[in-house]
């Protein structure tokens, strides 16, 4: 029983992270007590700054310590072709300066949590 608990849990893991869902367990040394999805709806003015960057030939990079499936969600809603996911602030920031020493101009956006 628990094999197919954890086989449904799983997939619903995987369904919620292929919406672009955050996904959070609670649990103790010997179990899973519950899961939550968390997604933050993205704001209307995100699609005309998008489209308005795109129409100046400004390249958009998405870096996020989210799961791959996640960010994949999420770069597809928004139009957005290049995505770096799982990475931490240092992989971000290399990422960063490997942009600047090919020549490109770069300006950062972020949400401060990492």
């Amino acid at each position: 029983a628990d094999e197919v608990l954890d086989r449904s849990i799983m997939k619903l893991v995987a369904d919620w992270q292929q919406e672009g869902k955050g996904v959070v367990f609670f649990g103790d040394t010997t179990q899973i007590l519950a899961v939550a999805a968390l997604k933050d709806p993205v704001k209307e003015t995100t699609f005309t700054a998008l489209e308005q960057l795109g129409k100046m030939n400004i390249q958009v990079h998405m870096l996020t310590g989210d799961s791959h499936k996640t960010a994949a969600s999420v770069a597809t809603e928004l139009g957005i072709k290049h995505v770096l996911s799982g990475v931490l602030p240092q992989e971000k920031e290399d990422y960063i300066r490997k942009l600047q020493e090919e020549g490109r101009f770069v300006a950062m956006v972020g949400d401060g949590i990492n």
